[in-house]
């Protein structure tokens, strides 16, 4: 749980930790679903601006509307890459040249269609000829070539993790010592 989502717990911790190595980690897609401008934070908060995520967010609107906010965005939030989103990019980028911003802009992306495996690459189909040319290369199935099927690994299915259901604790996921 996010505790430091708006200006207000902002202000308050930055009252109370009066560092110039204390700041924000700045994702504009939660402002969108929290109705925060997110220019308005780049021009409020440049100072204190350390990292910023190059994530974006829809608002299903119909979702919305039957959903109501009391939510907290489940049932209208969509997760999108940057630029297929609300936020105005164009206008958040200005932003933070205006206020000098110098840092890491990562751009980043939550799971297409809710999988763990799903990234822009296999939702577009871009790994497919990856896959396809480096099987003709080798002289092997394309398949061995998939964190999905027969290249997986035969310890976390190619996860890459291991996810441990403690059950009375939150899930704990350690990384595949074998692949």
């Amino acid at each position: 749980t996010n505790l430091a989502a708006t200006p207000a717990a902002w202000d308050e911790m930055f009252s109370i930790i009066d560092s110039v190595s204390f700041g924000l980690n700045l994702d504009p897609s939660h402002l969108v679903w929290l109705m925060i401008d997110p220019e308005r934070v780049v021009r409020e908060y440049a100072a204190k601006l350390f990292h910023v995520h190059a994530k974006d967010l829809e608002i299903d609107r119909d979702g919305l509307y039957r959903n109501g906010t009391i939510s907290l965005g489940m049932g209208w939030q969509v997760p999108r890459l940057p630029g297929l989103g609300e936020v105005r990019w164009d206008r958040f980028v200005a932003a933070l040249y205006r206020a000098g911003y110098d840092g890491v802009v990562s751009v980043d992306q939550a799971a297409i269609k809710g999988s763990r495996r799903s990234n822009p690459a296999t939702y577009t189909g871009l790994l497919d000829p990856i896959r396809k040319a480096f099987a003709k290369a080798n002289g092997v199935k394309p398949a061995l070539f998939s964190a999905n099927s027969e290249g997986a690994c035969p310890v976390c299915n190619g996860a890459g993790v291991i996810y441990t259901d403690l059950g009375f604790l939150a899930t704990f996921e350690s990384i595949c010592e074998e692949c």
